[in-house]
This record gives structure tokens, sequence and C-alpha cells, in this order.
């Protein structure tokens, strides 16, 4: 029906464990905004802003992912009754130990070109920030140039991020 909302349609937020950085996910995981909460010194430097994007998307992906579960804590994951009698994880020992092993050319279908099957890098207009995506994640590993990060308006670092996404997406949309 119209106005009716899908809870793996929705959008959702998460921050950063700092508090610094905003990310905003789609229904299909995808970071749709990036917004930049307090100016942090953690956000100028490459691999705080690496760290800041991936806390930022994943807790917004629990986010999205809890809020259509009215049974589950936000956050936790977990629904309470199950919580309540879940029992701890045990490991098992693997005897399967024969040592044969399939031929990985074998595991890739013949008509697929190889080439496509790696990860896709976006690179923001600017080209100071890229993204790279592993082949079914909607999360990606950002890098950025270190001497415009240190200088950059939170505004161009924002839409520097968000369009390297974007690219990235894409490309692998079009394969």
């Amino acid at each position: 029906m119209p106005g009716d909302t899908i809870p793996d349609q929705q959008t959702a937020s998460g921050l950063d464990d700092e508090g610094c950085l905003s990310v905003t996910v789609d229904g299909a995981d995808r970071v749709v905004e990036v917004h930049v909460v307090t100016d942090a010194p953690r956000l100028r430097r490459p691999d705080g802003l690496r760290a800041a994007v991936d806390e930022a998307a994943r807790a917004a992906r629990v986010a999205r992912r809890d809020a259509g579960r009215p049974d589950v804590a936000v956050g936790s994951g977990m629904p309470e009754a199950v919580r309540a009698t879940h029992q701890p994880v045990v490991a098992v020992q693997n005897w399967m130990g024969t040592g044969w092993r399939p031929d990985p050319a074998d595991l890739v279908p013949h008509h697929y070109d190889t080439d496509d099957l790696g990860p896709t890098t976006g690179v923001s207009d600017n080209d100071c920030v890229s993204v790279t995506l592993g082949l079914a994640s909607a999360g990606g590993i950002v890098t950025a140039d270190p001497g415009w990060l240190a200088n950059a308006r939170t505004s161009h670092l924002e839409r520097a991020v968000l369009q390297a996404f974007d690219q990235a997406y894409r490309k692998r949309d079009d394969r």
C-alpha cells in the first residue's frame, strides 16, 4: 500500500566510536550520506578516516537491520528471548583432513571473465579519496591523500567520500 515502508528499504544512520562522523546507509547497505559531526583530529589522518567510516557504516547497518525487529534491543543483533537462552559457541575440531583440495580453476565458471571478479575502486572527483569495495560488500576501504585531508573543509571531505563510494558502486554495478 502507498505510504507503507518496508524495514529492509529504510535508511539508517550510525556514528563512529568517537561520535565525530555519521554515515547513512540505504536498504542495500550502501553508503548514501556522510556527515562530519565534529571536526576531530582523527578525521584528518587517512587511517583515522578509514576507521571512522568503517565504524559508522557498521553501526548504521546494525541500526537499519534492528529497526524492523521490535524484539531486538538496538545494536545487540539478537532477539531478547534468544539472548536469554543463548548457549555459548563451542569450537569443533574438523576431522575431514584428507588433504584433497579442488583445483581453484574448476571453482570459477569458465564463461566468466575472472578479471571482473576482484575488488572495485571508486575515486572522488578531486582524486583525493578512493574507496575499494569487495566483490559482494557494500562497505569499502577508504583511502585519502594525507596532504589534502589535513587541509580540506568538512563539506569537501563529506562530498569526496560519498563521491568515491558512488563511483565504486556504479563501476561494480556496470560489470
